[in-house]
């Protein structure tokens, strides 16, 4: 304990506490703006090649521990699949909710599309970076979409992006990804989607939408998936069609194909 406490005092602006698992952790903790604290669990993948920033839906909250356990999210699709990103040379980095969205809402109700928000990924890749400075892709699934495609158009630094169960109705929570400035986005876009997803902001039809605005992408791969195992969860949740569930390995793997490819 008293080790951890001296390290907090001589680091204030990033700390990066380790810890034992059967692959490389880091637990990433940095100072993004006045009193705002961004974290994310980077795991390092053997014989590294890429490293994809993992963004997971609904509010976001991952509630990452001082240990780097992961409290939420752990059965959502990008995260619940991390484990076929690293058996394929891919690290990854578990995006939590930063300090000031640590609340009931998260990173619900515009913060996803906010300057705040690339501020924060800005601190949170600069360090990714110093840790391993690969090639690094962001996938977001269902509300993370919001996230990577508003990353894609004002973040620098970053080499594709991966989208799927993508929003495409705007609510209260955020915003359609179909009205950003898609146009803008230059990087390599891989689009998912399941033909039965039943989740009401998300419906498989916008996902075309999504590759249609995409007329500067360097490299578009459109994908919409059928089939799966009988979904155990509400349609918009990821036990589901929404989720991919039974066909994850699938997916995963056209992802990876997609991020070797470009």
């Amino acid at each position: 304990m008293l080790k951890a406490f001296f390290r907090m005092l001589f680091i204030p602006f990033v700390l990066i506490l380790p810890f034992q698992t059967s692959n490389a952790n880091d637990l990433i903790q940095v100072d993004s703006r006045d009193g705002v604290v961004q974290r994310g669990l980077f795991i390092e993948a053997e014989d590294a090649t890429h490293t994809v920033l993992l963004f997971p839906g609904g509010n976001g909250l991952v509630k990452l521990k001082d240990d780097g356990t992961i409290r939420k999210k752990n059965g959502n699709f990008v995260v619940r699949t991390r484990d076929l990103l690293l058996d394929n040379g891919m690290n990854v980095v578990i995006v939590d909710a930063p300090s000031d969205r640590y609340n009931r809402r998260g990173m619900k109700g515009g913060y996803r599309s906010s300057e705040d928000h690339i501020i924060d990924l800005t601190a949170l890749i600069g360090k990714v970076k110093e840790i391993s400075d690969l090639p690094i892709w962001l996938n977001g699934t269902s509300r993370g979409s919001e996230s990577v495609a508003y990353a894609g158009i004002h973040l620098k630094g970053i080499n594709g992006l991966i989208l799927t169960s993508s929003i495409t109705v705007e609510n209260g929570n955020g915003k359609e990804i179909t009205s950003y400035a898609l146009e803008k986005i230059t990087l390599p876009v891989f689009v998912g989607a399941h033909e039965n997803d039943g989740c009401w902001v998300t419906p498989p039809d916008g996902a075309e939408r999504i590759k249609n605005k995409l007329t500067n992408a360097k490299a578009i791969e459109y994908k919409m998936y059928s089939g799966g195992d009988d979904p155990i969860s509400k349609p918009c949740k990821a036990k589901s069609e929404h989720g991919f569930l039974g066909i994850e390995h699938q997916v995963l793997m056209d992802m990876i194909k997609f991020i070797k490819a470009n």
